[in-house]
């Protein structure tokens, strides 16, 4: 269950982690307002839970609230003086001050931000948003840092542009960062397979962290993803492991959202079947999703997103939760049986 601290990412920090032994880190789209607002006083207790309870990082990005998830995790982190728990944060968005009256929820984020998300994968557009990122973070240094959807998925019809962007001048903006000793490690942040096989290749990151492909509802990443980054030495992070909720709620009271839109047919009737097979176990469909990507022995983290103190307090109870050998034997025919 348990693995050693992610070395490369505390290696900026300013004091040693040996107690953050637990595979779990706070996903921090949700302080962002992802699908609905979180107060101030959630948000900020949230975030000193995940430090109280070793958590082995907090993960946020420019993009999630436009800006407020990132200024609610340095604020938090300063006024409680805690400075000892890894940040991950993305480049790849550069957010644009506006004028503009702008919708109070957009892109599933409920922001009063007055800010538009600008693509941007260039040499200079990375070392602007790290730099924005500081500023919001208050931090000078920041642990993980990785290049944000640069996928086929977010740009269908502009990904080659945005890719020979990121090739001739993103990757270096971050492998200078890294030389300077600005970033402790460098990381690709996807949910596309097929698009993270691809820019592996010639811009091997120290990390990649995959999103809702290795989990109870998709092995994708699996089979062919993994064993590349296992060839390389890059270290697996697999983020989303609830698939933008549909797999985080237990006694009934399930959310319907899938990939953070209303769940097709197939995928709720996946889900009812492994809802009755948990059942069968008398285990909670949340601990099953939490900890079969923990399972893994490649993956190094699992991300996941928490909205108050309360559900983040659960998640590291469910993620510690003992769960039966033989659970996951059945949980295998199931997915064979799928497959």
């Amino acid at each position: 269950m348990y693995l050693k601290p992610c070395s490369a990412i505390s290696r900026v920090t300013t004091t040693p982690l040996p107690s953050r032994q637990n595979k779990l880190a706070l996903g921090a789209a949700p302080l962002g307002n992802l699908y609905s607002p979180v107060s101030e006083s959630d948000a900020q207790a949230t975030i000193l839970a995940a430090v109280n309870s070793g958590l082995q990082f907090i993960d946020t990005a420019p993009f999630y609230g436009f800006g407020i998830s990132e200024k609610r995790i340095g604020d938090a982190l300063q006024m409680a003086g805690s400075s000892d728990i890894p940040i991950a944060t993305k480049v790849g968005r550069i957010l644009q001050p506006t004028d503009e009256r702008l919708p109070q929820s957009r892109d599933s984020f409920f922001s009063s931000s007055p800010y538009h998300a600008k693509f941007d994968y260039s040499f200079n557009g990375i070392i602007e948003s790290f730099k924005t990122s500081c500023e919001r973070l208050k931090r000078s240094t920041i642990d993980l840092v990785l290049v944000h959807d640069l996928d086929k998925v977010t740009h269908p019809n502009a990904f080659a542009q945005h890719r020979d962007s990121w090739r001739q001048g993103g990757f270096q903006a971050l492998q200078e960062l890294k030389s300077a000793g600005k970033i402790g490690a460098t990381g690709l942040g996807t949910k596309d397979v097929g698009s993270a096989l691809e820019i592996v290749q010639d811009t091997a990151p120290d990390y990649l962290l995959i999103a809702g492909r290795y989990t109870l509802l998709d092995t994708s990443a699996e089979n062919s993803l993994f064993p590349v980054c296992e060839a390389k030495g890059i270290k697996i992070i697999s983020a989303a492991p609830f698939n933008s909720g549909i797999l985080a709620n237990e006694r009934g009271k399930r959310s319907d959202f899938y990939e953070y839109t209303l769940a097709p047919p197939a995928i709720l009737e996946k889900v009812k079947q492994l809802e009755h097979l948990c059942k069968e176990w008398n285990i909670p469909l949340p601990a099953a999703a939490l900890q079969f990507p923990m399972q893994h022995p490649l993956v190094e983290t699992v991300v996941a997103g928490f909205r108050s103190e309360v559900e983040l307090t659960d998640g590291v109870r469910l993620s510690n939760l003992e769960i039966p050998d033989a659970f996951w034997e059945s949980l295998r025919a199931l997915h064979h049986r799928w497959n």
